[in-house]
């Protein structure tokens, strides 16, 4: 599978979500991941060839992402509560561009996408 950019790399890089949506990118890149097979191979947007385990951590950071945000949202935080709450540590692994990108781009768009959609 080509994968481009939704799949930018493997561990530690994590997505760039700079379309402002959040949902609908998660519900496909799950959907990807759930329909290869661990023999597939997988051509990123950047970095090496890899396979199925090597998107896992994409997954793993955008499914505890939108669990975070809701979970901040449905405590009414305002999104620089939300972006002091949802650090994240366990997912900066040395991505140079993880502080940049997780905080200015991916916490802003997955909070207006979870509380744009919360009473839907």
């Amino acid at each position: 599978m080509w994968a481009g950019n939704p799949f930018i790399a493997e561990s530690p890089a994590i997505p760039w979500l700079f379309d402002g949506y959040f949902l609908e990118p998660v519900k496909n890149l799950n959907k990807i991941y759930n329909m290869i097979s661990d023999k597939d191979i997988v051509v990123p947007g950047h970095g090496r060839i890899t396979n199925k385990a090597g998107i896992k951590y994409t997954i793993d950071y955008v499914t505890a992402l939108q669990t975070n945000v809701e979970n901040a949202v449905k405590k009414g935080l305002t999104l620089e509560q939300t972006k002091a709450a949802v650090t994240m540590k366990e997912f900066d692994k040395g991505y140079e561009l993880f502080n940049w990108l997780h905080f200015n781009f991916n916490i802003p768009n997955a909070y207006k996408d979870i509380k744009q959609n919360e009473s839907k």
